[in-house]
């Protein structure tokens, strides 16, 4: 724990070799144990690997995984991702074709553990971040399409995201690659949820 709180100032001071490997020993500490990113987060170390992600530093590829675990953490590492402008990050990862799933996935489980305030829904349901999903779910590439159906379909299944069911429906049954009975498979889904 200790180790945790210690470790996030040396993000800030120390050149990119140190940056380096204090994030590799924070996720190995924090990859297995959702209290350990809940403290990470916590002690101030989502705004730095926003930094890392967004400013295409080196460090951007080791920053990645840190800040995608973080959803699946506990609801205080979502809060704190919602008041740092986590939920843009991962818009913005849908243009990652290496990193756009696990965002997909990062944001629907934001979404899913939205708390009663319903800000993660009020976030998404902005025309900008539904322009992003949209476009993301168009030109998805065939061989990620598979990976995307679970998440988007946890997002088009929330209350208020019914108005994507009827696009991404329509989309899914018009399919002519192989992935087709995949997608209708998920169209039943939805048709019984």
């Amino acid at each position: 724990m200790d180790l945790i709180i210690a470790s996030i100032p040396v993000l800030i001071t120390f050149a990119e070799f140190y940056c380096l490997k204090v994030l590799n020993a924070l996720f190995n500490l924090c990859k297995i144990n959702k209290r350990r990113q809940e403290q990470a987060a916590e002690n101030g170390i989502i705004p730095h690997l926003m930094n890392f992600i967004m400013s295409d530093s080196p460090l951007k590829s080791h920053a990645l995984p840190l800040l995608c675990d973080m959803a699946h953490a506990s609801r205080n590492s979502r809060e704190q991702l919602r008041a740092h402008g986590g939920l843009d990050v991962y818009l913005s990862l849908l243009d990652d074709v290496v990193w756009s799933v696990t965002a997909l996935d990062s944001i629907a489980v934001c979404l899913a553990h939205d708390n009663d305030n319903h800000k993660v829904e009020q976030a998404l349901l902005k025309k900008d971040a539904v322009q992003k999903l949209v476009k993301f779910f168009q030109c998805c590439p065939e061989q990620q399409f598979v990976h995307i159906l679970e998440p988007f379909l946890k997002i088009i299944t929330y209350e208020l995201f019914s108005s994507f069911y009827s696009f991404i429906h329509y989309q899914l049954l018009s399919l002519t690659h192989e992935w087709q009975s995949i997608g209708q498979l998920n169209c039943e889904k939805m048709n019984y949820e």
